[in-house]
């Protein structure tokens, strides 16, 4: 981690302290991860309580909801497999996506070309994952996961 980085993390946990709900908390996570990760336009987190229902009660724009009701509806897509799975899902470009062809083509056509999500809790049957994207393909490198 080079010294701008660590000091910036530094900085976004003493802000993240200071937070009086976890609803701020969690802007407060959503918009550092916009600042922070290059190549990250949007961000928003993700959670599924009971294993069943996914939602996204947090975003910094509102395609951000537009391309995880995508997810949700279609049963596929990087933020469900982080949830899920319990990892970090890249996708350096959506419009060449094996993995979900569907939600792939979807979030093309709603202009994300970049993914990057990371599962960021369990507890018990809840879940929670952070996501990344970008208008951009290859926005995101295996050092931003």
């Amino acid at each position: 981690m080079d010294n701008a980085l660590a000091q910036r993390m530094g900085e976004l946990a003493r802000h993240l302290q200071e937070q009086i709900s976890v609803e701020e908390t969690l802007h407060s996570i959503v918009h550092a991860a916009v600042d922070t990760v290059p190549g990250a336009r949007h961000a928003g987190i993700s959670v599924v309580e009971g294993r069943a229902n996914m939602r996204t009660p947090i975003f910094s724009d509102v395609l951000v909801t537009k391309v995880d009701h995508a997810q949700i509806e279609l049963g596929e897509g990087p933020c469900l497999d982080a949830l899920h799975q319990r990892h970090t899902v890249r996708s350096p470009d959506l419009a060449d996506e094996p993995r979900w062809p569907r939600f792939a083509a979807r979030a093309v056509d709603l202009g994300v070309r970049s993914m990057l999500s990371f599962q960021l809790f369990v507890a018990r049957d809840n879940l929670g994952a952070l996501n990344l994207y970008s208008p951009e393909a290859g926005a995101f490198t295996g050092r931003d996961a």
